[in-house]
């Protein structure tokens, strides 16, 4: 048996929408279509069966993951997400900590996500994502004019790692520099400070958009994620289900070799931790 605990958003998750992600982190047969069936307390099925193509909200509880395909058997795909790679994932705090040996952090590596490049330089991290983002993208998705207009705004903005800061081990491993076309990173006598401080170049703008301190707080905590390919915003706790369905556009608007947008393999990456925080596998098969 397959089953997932699944988070309702008070209500307000969609069948479909937990559906998505269930496509997105299990294998099911070939053909990777299944229903879902509501079990009990118990774990005993219940008749409430849920098509991929149902209309409605999916109320919390346990479901079996029933392939449609005979004989079908269901996997997880198998990814090395951030939780998996040593973070400790909680509604409330995060931290890195060191195992296993792929997500290794040395002594001399940061254990917080948000490390970076502070202050107002104009040709830093934070400050670059003001002049491509504007102000929080988030916010912007939301209709709210929250803009970065005045210098002593900027202690209302952080720049956020989509892949965090901490856990440069897992960055490397995946080679994720090679993406990066940021040219305020580049190897160079000009970002020779910056190359010292940032040699694996995750303060690039590939890498960051600009929030407000609450949706900082709430993205690298898991509480939603942005689709790498819709833009779309997934939330994953009921404190953020207003924003559920969103379409982040702020960092696409800047079409500029000098200002990258936001890489979709790494917030492929991020997508890929928060449902798999979201919704623990109770299988006994290898759900990776």
């Amino acid at each position: 048996m397959h089953d997932v605990d699944c988070s309702s958003l008070e209500g307000k998750r969609a069948i479909s929408d937990v559906f998505e992600i269930l496509e997105f982190v299990a294998v099911v047969g070939t053909t990777n279509t299944f229903v879902l069936q509501e079990l009990d307390e118990t774990g005993k099925p219940l008749p409430n069966i849920f098509q991929q193509d149902a209309t409605g909200n999916l109320k919390a509880g346990r479901y079996m993951i029933q392939p449609v395909e005979k004989g079908a058997e269901v996997y997880r795909r198998l990814v090395t997400t951030f939780a998996v790679a040593g973070g400790k994932q909680t509604d409330e705090y995060w931290k890195p900590e060191k195992k296993p040996e792929e997500a290794k952090l040395s002594d001399t590596e940061s254990v917080s996500s948000t490390v970076s490049e502070r202050g107002d330089d104009p040709r830093g991290f934070k400050m670059r994502l003001v002049h491509r983002d504007k102000g929080c993208v988030v916010c912007h998705a939301m209709g709210t004019d929250s803009i970065y207009r005045y210098r002593d705004d900027s202690s209302f903005f952080e720049g956020s790692h989509i892949f965090p800061f901490a856990m440069q081990s897992l960055w490397s491993a995946r080679k994720y520099g090679n993406l990066i076309t940021d040219p305020f990173t580049a190897p160079s006598v000009e970002n020779a400070a910056r190359n010292k401080q940032d040699p694996l170049r995750i303060n690039s703008l590939e890498n960051g958009m600009l929030l407000c301190l609450f949706h900082h707080k709430a993205y690298e905590t898991l509480r939603f994620s942005i689709h790498h390919t819709t833009h779309r915003i997934f939330a994953f706790h009921p404190a953020v289900a207003h924003l559920h369905g969103l379409e982040v556009t702020s960092p696409w608007k800047v079409t500029s070799a000098i200002y990258p947008a936001p890489h979709k393999e790494l917030l492929k990456a991020h997508y890929q931790t928060a449902p798999d925080s979201t919704y623990p596998q109770r299988s006994h098969q290898d759900l990776g």
